[in-house]
This record gives C-alpha cells, sequence and structure tokens, in this order.
C-alpha cells in the first residue's frame, strides 16, 4: 500500500556556542509520522522570510507543498513572535516583542507553507506551536503568558518531571457540539466525558483567527482545537498528539492521513 508522504516543519536553532544554525526536529514527530501514521517523513528546513517581493521564497514553499501529501507544523521551545497586519493577498507579517525564546526562521516560513497549504488545499496539522501559528496567520492573537491570565489555569509543564511524564494526560476538554471531532467521535463510538489531553504550552489563544471554527475547550475555556470553515482538512490542538496518549488522538490522526492519502 503507498505510504503518504508528510513534511515537517524544522526549527533554526543553535545547539552550541561553536557550530553552525541547525534546522532540527524532536524526534517525537518523526516516530509520530513514520510508525502512528504509517507514513515518511520529510523535514523542511525553516529558510524562508516574508518579503512580499521574493519570488524565490514563494516558489520554495509552493515546491515544499507540492512534493508531499500533508504538513505537520510541530511544536517548539520557541513562541511565535510574528503577528499579521492584515487579511487581504498581500498579507504581511511583522516581528513583535515577543516573550521567551524567538525563532524568526521558523515563524516566517510557517506562514508561507501555510498559505501556500491552503491555496492548493493540501491538508495541514498544527500541534502546539504549530497550532498558534496557523491561528496567527488567519489573523488571531495570542496570549504571551496564559498562566497569569485571571481566571485561567496553569498549562505549562512539570519542570520536575521526566520527558515521558511530562506528556501524560492533565485535564478535560469540552467537545463543541458542532464539530468535525464530535462527529469523528460518534463514529468510532468513543465516550466523551472520558476525554483527556495533555498540556504543556506557556501560550494560548487570546482571539481566535478568522475563518477557524472552535472545536474543543479545556475547563478555563483556553481554546484547545480548531479547524479551519472551508478547507479540506486544516486542523489544529493545542496539546501534544504526537505522543498518542488521548483517545482523541488516534482520531485526529486517522482523519489527517486519510486526508493525506487522498492528496497522493
Amino acid at each position: 500500500m503507498t505510504k503518504p508522504i508528510i513534511g515537517v516543519l524544522c526549527c533554526a536553532r543553535m545547539i552550541d556556542d561553536v557550530s553552525d544554525l541547525h534546522h532540527l526536529v524532536f524526534r517525537s514527530y518523526i516516530d509520530y509520522i513514520k510508525l502512528i501514521l504509517d507514513a515518511v517523513p520529510i523535514l523542511i528546513p525553516a529558510i524562508l522570510n516574508d518579503d512580499d517581493d521574493d519570488d524565490d521564497d514563494d516558489e520554495i514553499a509552493e515546491a515544499f507543498i507540492n512534493s508531499v501529501d500533508g504538513i505537520i507544523l510541530p511544536g517548539s521551545p520557541s513562541n511565535v513572535g510574528v503577528r499579521r497586519k492584515n487579511l487581504d493577498e498581500n498579507e504581511c507579517f511583522y516581528e513583535i516583542q515577543s516573550i521567551g525564546v524567538k525563532d524568526l526562521n521558523r515563524d516566517m516560513t510557517a506562514m508561507k507553507l501555510i498559505k501556500q497549504a491552503y491555496l492548493s488545499d493540501k491538508p495541514l496539522l498544527g500541534i502546539c506551536r504549530g497550532f498558534q501559528e496557523i491561528n496567527i496567520f488567519f489573523g488571531g492573537e495570542l496570549y504571551q503568558e496564559l498562566h497569569k491570565v485571571p481566571g485561567k489555569f496553569d498549562h505549562r509543564s512539570d519542570k520536575t518531571k521526566i520527558l515521558n511524564e511530562k506528556y501524560e494526560l492533565s485535564h478535560l476538554i469540552k467537545i463543541d457540539n458542532n464539530s468535525l471531532i464530535r462527529e469523528l467521535l460518534t463514529k468510532e463510538n468513543v465516550i466523551e466525558s472520558d476525554l483527556y489531553i495533555n498540556s504543556l504550552h506557556s501560550q494560548g489563544i487570546e482571539k481566535l483567527g478568522n475563518y477557524l471554527a472552535i472545536e474543543g475547550k479545556s475547563e478555563d475555556n483556553t481554546i484547545e482545537a480548531f479547524r479551519h470553515k472551508t478547507a479540506k482538512f486544516i486542523y489544529g490542538v493545542q496539546w501534544h498528539m504526537e505522543w498518542n496518549k488521548s483517545k482523541l488522538d488516534a482520531i485526529i490522526a486517522k482523519e489527517f492521513r486519510a486526508h493525506c492519502l487522498r492528496s497522493i
């Protein structure tokens, strides 16, 4: 059986003080694509920028999208450091004074990839930072320190835990009545009252982007998942579904893979 080819966006960062800039992805995403999605992972370097006159970058982004059957925008230790100026065809993005580690190379590459995926209706899955990148592309806004917002939980990870324990399930998610995930849950006969997700993020959605529809929220009303209203499959989750801990994870993965197969 033919396996879909799935591109995963790299981060661009230094790993020490003496070597060159690295383009890298956490192993968990590579394993997720290979083992859970039963697909071929392709790493996409963070090499594009936001110069509207740079036709080469637009061509490269289009070539990336055309060479794969689906795209994953993965999580990262860095925070999204750009915002969108407008929603017209000549959209552009500007740098903000963000909190924490920045990765502008990834920010700008993500914006170009999302644009091309949207234009070509290529399946796109955003996880954690990738979820936030999609929201920014469509004109949304983020809380930079969610834990400081009155009424919000602390969604950050427990730094005292070992790696695997950090990704254990931590809180409930409430599924929207008109969501794709509710439809999929019904098909899979999954009991909705027992849906937990993990939580390892310091930022969160303040304003939902245009053309996005809420799929689920945590008990403090933080948006945890959304879909694009008209695209075949543009989907984002705030939690780390690549660790395959929640009952939701396999269901969303199955739907994403099905859309990727249709792109072959």
